[in-house]
């Protein structure tokens, strides 16, 4: 009997000393699909990696993470709808995509909004956050963090913008959301949308007189060759969303839970650095490419766009004007 329980203690030694370093209660191994629509060097696959450094690291290689930028498996739609069905385990996938199962999901991107990235973050990590995410846990859908693709700006080739009548007239492209095409409606320009990828010749021919996006998409795609005046307005916010399969992340013991959770926290962290850097990089590059470059006063705009908000909620549920409240609550108590 001694001896039998003496084989069982150096067993119980072997286990602590080969896996007691994962913090994890079993020795299962897993091997995850991680999709990104994200280039390397891009905020999303900065923080992908860190995420993936991170797991590994700590699972002791128990827990080996496959990356597949660049959307090689499939757009963030398709990839979003894979992640749903279990057909990948891993997404930061950005508010467009996350909208077409949960239209909340989308609430940043209503127009002037949040002022500032710290606004933005109080939104998804309080209490309208925590909506948000047990509608897409009902979907199938654990969100582990947030990140950002950062604040949209507009370029055009008639005239500067200062303030909401600079827009009548214009031809702007959209993407096909609602958000986007009220709010340019709103403001007195035409829409018309078109893939991202159309734009750059339908701006270099005149067929379209503007856009709006990030200024890290302004300056890969080029579009200052071709368009004379760029306004930092932050129009709307882009933001990501740290997402796994819930049937995984149920799957999982508590311990892995907290190492892929931190990891995720870690990596989107990482993400945030790089996008404020390159926010940076690309204000000063770009500084020379544009005819004129102005920073408009936005409580004008801010009033112009009021309808616009009413006629998102009738969709998103209301939860704009709940974002409302809890930002006018923010305000006052920073």
């Amino acid at each position: 009997m001694k001896f039998k329980m003496s084989i069982m203690f150096l067993i119980t030694i072997i286990l602590i000393t080969l896996f007691g370093g994962t913090g994890i209660a079993n020795t299962k191994s897993y091997e995850w699909t991680f999709s990104t629509i994200g280039p390397e060097n891009s905020f999303r696959h900065t923080a992908i990696m860190c995420f993936k450094e991170n797991v590994e690291r700590k699972t002791n290689g128990l827990v080996k993470i496959n990356v597949f930028p660049d959307g090689i498996l499939g757009s963030a739609k398709e990839t979003f709808e894979a992640l749903q069905l279990g057909g990948i385990d891993f997404q930061l996938a950005a508010a467009s995509a996350v909208g077409t199962v949960v239209s909340q999901a989308q609430v940043l991107a209503a127009p002037c909004i949040v002022n500032n990235r710290e606004e933005a973050y109080a939104v998804l990590e309080g209490p309208i956050g925590n909506k948000i995410c047990a509608l897409l846990e009902e979907k199938g859908i654990k969100v582990l963090a947030f990140a950002d693709l950062s604040f949209v700006q507009v370029t055009n080739n008639v005239r500067p913008i200062n303030n909401p009548d600079d827009f009548k007239g214009l031809m702007m492209r959209s993407p096909s959301a609602l958000q986007y095409i009220e709010t340019f409606k709103t403001l007195g320009a035409s829409v018309s949308t078109m893939p991202l990828g159309e734009v750059y010749i339908a701006l270099s021919q005149g067929i379209m007189d503007g856009q709006f996006n990030p200024l890290d998409a302004i300056r890969a795609k080029s579009f200052y060759e071709v368009q004379d005046y760029l306004a930092i307005m932050n129009l709307f916010f882009y933001n990501t969303y740290f997402c796994m399969s819930k049937n995984l992340w149920d799957d999982l013991d508590p311990e892995l839970q907290k190492i892929v959770k931190e990891a995720a926290l870690e990596g989107t962290k990482a993400g945030r650095e790089f996008s404020e850097k390159a926010y940076n990089k690309n204000i000063d590059f770009l500084k020379s490419k544009f005819k004129e470059i102005t920073y408009p006063e936005m409580d004008p705009f801010r009033e112009k766009v009021q309808p616009v908000y009413a006629e998102l909620d009738k969709v998103w549920g209301g939860i704009i004007e709940e974002t409302r409240e809890f930002l006018k609550q923010y305000r006052m108590n920073n």
